[in-house]
């Protein structure tokens, strides 16, 4: 289950997520602007250099980098490629989620079978 709102992805397998204050890149959006912001933005970065920052766990930033994009996957088209199943609930992080995400999340959970095992996430497992 991916909770994550802002949009993110796999450039050549590395993963990336495009950056906003607060992680509200895509604050006030609907479902379905998400997932078109996210497919977008992931489809004209092929061919392109982008910039990549990458944060440790410790907060420690390392060294900026470039790298030339080939090959771009949503993260539903990695974990379906992996052979396993995947569920979006875009839920903006630090916020309470829509009622109708929380609805959409609760016939998720009910649609399971009773020895179902899930794995939940989101940027930082921290605000969501």
């Amino acid at each position: 289950v991916d909770l994550r709102e802002e949009s993110h992805g796999f450039a050549d397998g590395i993963p990336i997520s495009w950056h906003g204050p607060r992680d509200w890149g895509n604050i006030g959006k609907n479902r379905h602007a998400v997932l078109r912001d996210e497919k977008d933005r992931l489809h004209h970065t092929i061919g392109q250099a982008i910039t990549l920052y990458q944060q440790e766990k410790d907060d420690a930033v390392l060294p900026v980098r470039t790298a030339s994009v080939s090959r771009v996957q949503t993260e539903k088209e990695l974990v379906q490629e992996a052979g396993l199943h995947y569920y979006r609930i875009t839920a903006t992080d630090h916020l309470w989620p829509r009622p109708e995400t929380i609805d959409r999340f609760i016939r998720f959970v009910q649609s399971l079978p009773p020895q179902a095992w899930i794995h939940v996430h989101c940027e930082a497992g921290n605000g969501r």
